[in-house]
């Protein structure tokens, strides 16, 4: 993993990447307003404080039982 500072941007498959998930799922937590991203000309980027926070969500969810 690739630590960045807080201003730093990555695109959308870096992020989906980084998580281990598919676009289609970071897509997805985009649209949600799970992931913190914008439009920069034809590109989507993603914040990587966001994917930071959406990561350690993921992994308390997915620790909690059922």
């Amino acid at each position: 993993m690739v630590v960045k500072t807080d201003s730093e941007w990555i695109s959308l498959p870096e992020a989906a990447r980084e998580l281990g998930v598919t676009w289609a799922t970071a897509w997805n937590a985009l649209l949600r307003g799970r992931l913190d991203g914008q439009k920069r000309g034809r590109v989507w980027v993603v914040r990587c404080s966001s994917v930071e926070r959406y990561r350690r969500l993921r992994s308390v969810s997915l620790d909690e039982p059922a």
